[in-house]
C-alpha cells in the first residue's frame, strides 16, 4: 500500500491464520509484528482482544490510519482513489493540488500534480515517485517544464537541495576556461536545476512521534538500543528532464555517458560531493541553448561530502544492479565500507552494460518516448532481485571468472559500437580486482606467519641469521594499484566509432584519486 496509495504515512494490518491474528504495522523505516492472538476462544465466541482490536480500528482518525493531509487536503481526491486509479496507476497524482511555501514570508504557490513518471517500489526506503507538475499562477514558474519528486528520504542526510546549489553556485563562480573556443561555466549544462523543495514533517502527535520517543526506552534481549530512522517527506521541484532511454542513436548515449563522467569527477574535485547512486535511472539528458544534448547527473538524495567517514542511513544505499560489489558486504563490525570514487566509476561501467547488452535501439518512436526494447539476459537480470550476499557474488564472480568476449560483456548488435569500451574498462577492473586479490592473500600470510613461531632447526647453527618475511608492499585501494581512476576511464571513453567525443572537464584537480 505504501508504494501504491499517495497519500499515506504508514499502513496499519492484520495478518490472520486459521484462528490467530497479528497486527502489523509498517512505515517507511521499520515494519512491526506484533505477537499473534486467538480470534475465538474454545467455545467459539469472539475473544475479548479480538473485539477490542476491530472498536480500535474503526476509532482511528484519518492521520492515524496513516492518510496524509499535507500532501492532498481535498477529501473527494481520498475517496475516489480506488475508483480513478483501478485501471490506471500513473494518474494517482493527478489533479492533486499541493500548497507550497516559497518565500519566507510566507508566500503560498499552488503546485498542481499531473502523470506519474517514475516510482521505485518497496516498503523501507525513500519511495521516490516523479510526477509531471504545473504552477499556471506563479510567474516565475508558469512557463517552465516541471517535475515534482515525493520521496521520503532519512531525516539524517544533507538534503538533495544543499548538494546542488552547493555544486550550482561554484560553476558560477569558479574561474571558466575556454571551452569550443568560448568562456563557459560548462557545469552548469550537467547539473539538474531545481527551483523548490519543502520537508513535510510529522507531528509530535503522530505514530512516527511515538514510535521515535519508544525506542529511546526499549532495548532488545542483548540490551543493546533499537535505533528508529527517522524520515521526512520531502516535495522537491525541478525543471523536467529527458530519460536516457528517449536518445535515438548510439552516438548520444556515448556522448551523454561521457558528460555524467565528467561531471561526476568536477563534483568530486570542487563541491567535494561524491554522487553514490549512479543508475541508467539517474543519466539523464537535455538540450542548451545551443540546441547541443547534454547528459545530466540527476539525483542527489544519496551522495555526501567527501569528508563523511561513514553512512549517512542506517539501511545500504544505492541501486542493486549498478552498486559496486564491495559495498554489498558489511565488514566484521556490520559497518558498510567507504564509499569510494572508484565505486561510482565502477557503477558508470555497469550502466554501460546494461544498456548495452539487455537492449536493442529502435530510434523511430515518438519523442518523448524510449528508444529501447529491451532484451532479456538471465545474468544481468536477476541482479535486480538478488538478495545481497548473492548479488555480491555473482558480481565478484563476473570479475573473477569472466574474459573479455563473454556472453556477459557482449553488446547487441546495436550497440556494436560499445565493445571497446566493454572490453577495456573490464580489462581495466579485472586487473586491479586482481591485484587486490594477491594483496590480501599475502597479507593474511604475513599476518599467519607472525603469529606462528619460527621452528627450530637443530642442524643450523645459532649464528645464522633467517631472513624475516616481509610485508606485503602499501595497495592503493581508491585506485586498485592505480589500475583504475578517472584518466584512464575516460581515454577508454574518449572517443566512440572512431570519433572524438565532445570533452568539457578542464578544471581537473589531478590529485590521486581519493
Amino acid at each position: 500500500m505504501l508504494s501504491n496509495a499517495g497519500f499515506r504515512t504508514h499502513c496499519i494490518g492484520a495478518l490472520i491464520a486459521s484462528k490467530q491474528m497479528q497486527l502489523l504495522y509498517y512505515d517507511r523505516s521499520s515494519i512491526f509484528v506484533c505477537k499473534d492472538f486467538h480470534i475465538v476462544d474454545a467455545n467459539g465466541d469472539a475473544t475479548d482482544l479480538f473485539i477490542g482490536a476491530i472498536i480500535s480500528f474503526s476509532r482511528l482518525t484519518e492521520k492515524q490510519r496513516g492518510i496524509q493531509r499535507s500532501l492532498c487536503d481535498d477529501s473527494a481526491m481520498i475517496k475516489t482513489y480506488t475508483m480513478r486509479c483501478r485501471d490506471d496507476p500513473k494518474s494517482l497524482f493527478q489533479g492533486v493540488k499541493l500548497n507550497l511555501t516559497v518565500s519566507e514570508d510566507g508566500a503560498q504557490v499552488v503546485l498542481t500534480l499531473g502523470r506519474i513518471i517514475s516510482r521505485q517500489p518497496g516498503i523501507i526506503g525513500r519511495d521516490t515517485c516523479v510526477t509531471e507538475a504545473t504552477a499556471s499562477e506563479y510567474e516565475p514558474w508558469k512557463e517552465k517544464e516541471l517535475v515534482a519528486k515525493i520521496s521520503w528520504p532519512a531525516a539524517s542526510r544533507v538534503s538533495e537541495v544543499e548538494f546542488v546549489i552547493k555544486a550550482r553556485k561554484m560553476a558560477r563562480e569558479m574561474p571558466q576556461p575556454l571551452v569550443d573556443g568560448v568562456q563557459s561555466d560548462w557545469a552548469l549544462d550537467h547539473l539538474p536545476d531545481i527551483i523548490h523543495s519543502q520537508d513535510f514533517d510529522f507531528d509530535a502527535d503522530s505514530p512516527q512521534a511515538a514510535l521515535r520517543e519508544f525506542f529511546l526506552k526499549a532495548k532488545w534481549a542483548n540490551n543493546q538500543i533499537f535505533l528508529h530512522e527517522d524520515r521526512v517527506c520531502r516535495v522537491t521541484v525541478q525543471e523536467r528532464l529527458h530519460r536516457l532511454e528517449e536518445l535515438k542513436t548510439p552516438q548520444e548515449y556515448a556522448q551523454v555517458i561521457v558528460d555524467i563522467t565528467q561531471i561526476h569527477k568536477w563534483v568530486y574535485d570542487h563541491p567535494c560531493i561524491i554522487h553514490r547512486d549512479i543508475s541508467m535511472g539517474n543519466i539523464m539528458w537535455r538540450r542548451n541553448l545551443a540546441g547541443i544534448i547534454c547528459g545530466v547527473l540527476n539525483d542527489f538524495d544519496l551522495a555526501s561530502y567527501r569528508s563523511e567517514s561513514g553512512a549517512t542511513s542506517r539501511h545500504r544505499t544505492g541501486t542493486r544492479p549498478y552498486m559496486a560489489f564491495e559495498l554489498l558486504k558489511n565488514d566484521k563490525e556490520g559497518r558498510p565500507p567507504k564509499h569510494l570514487y572508484r565505486h561510482d566509476l565502477e557503477s558508470i561501467l555497469y550502466a554501460i552494460l546494461h544498456l548495452s547488452r539487455c537492449h536493442e535501439l529502435d530510434g523511430s518512436l515518438p519523442e518523448g518516448e524510449s528508444q529501447l526494447v529491451r532484451v532479456p539476459y538471465p545474468t544481468l537480470d536477476e541482479w535486480v532481485h538478488l538478495p545481497y550476499d548473492k548479488l555480491q557474488a555473482s558480481k565478484q564472480f563476473f570479475f573473477f571468472t569472466s574474459d573479455p568476449g563473454d556472453p556477459e560483456i557482449e553488446p547487441t548488435s546495436s550497440f556494436e559500437g560499445f565493445r571497446p569500451w566493454l572490453e577495456r574498462l573490464y580489462n581495466m577492473f579485472r586487473t586491479g580486482f586482481k591485484a587486490q586479490s594477491t594483496f590480501y592473500d599475502l597479507s593474511k600470510a604475513a599476518a599467519q606467519k607472525a603469529l606462528a613461531p619460527e621452528p627450530v632447526d637443530l642442524f643450523i647453527p645459532m649464528t645464522d641469521e633467517v631472513a624475516p618475511f616481509q610485508d606485503p608492499a602499501p595497495f592503493n585501494h581508491h585506485t586498485l594499484a592505480g589500475s583504475v581512476d578517472y584518466l584512464k576511464f575516460l581515454r577508454v571513453c574518449r572517443y566512440f566509432g572512431g570519433e572524438r567525443l565532445r570533452l568539457r572537464n578542464y578544471q581537473l584537480v589531478l590529485e590521486e584519486e581519493t
